[in-house]
């Protein structure tokens, strides 16, 4: 009990300076853990997947953090607001990814009608080359 709440301030003392170290998050999860903290556990290792790019898996943590069961009215509140960023920042990326999508197609159809796939426009022009 007594290294895990001395591990967690060191990881909290360091977020301080380094916000952005994943490595920090994870100690602090494990920390909160062994501590018996769910909501802070589940909400460090949702900070922590978010810096490896695991958006999904960082929303997950913070549903299973809002069910914990424990903490009080504002580690809540600061949950439930991380989790609506992170659920907005996933609907952009939807949409980006969509809209990329469609950009990809709408270029396939036009050199379709430009004259064939682009495999096929090179084919023609090596045949021409030749």
């Amino acid at each position: 009990d007594g290294q895990a709440q001395e591990a967690l301030k060191t990881a909290s003392d360091e977020l301080q300076l380094t916000p952005s170290d994943a490595a920090l998050h994870g100690l602090q999860a494990k920390s909160y853990a062994a501590l018996g903290k769910r909501l802070q556990q589940h909400r460090a290792q949702a900070e922590l997947y978010v810096l490896q790019g695991q958006l999904v898996a960082s929303i997950q943590q913070l549903e299973l953090a809002q069910k914990a069961g424990d903490g009080d009215y504002f580690e809540h509140s600061q949950v439930d607001a991380r989790l609506r960023f992170f659920e907005q920042a996933q609907r952009v990326f939807a949409f980006a990814r969509g809209r990329d999508r469609l950009a990809h197609n709408v270029a396939d159809c036009a050199g379709r009608a430009a004259g064939g796939s682009a495999d096929r426009r090179l084919e023609r022009q090596d045949k021409l080359v030749y």
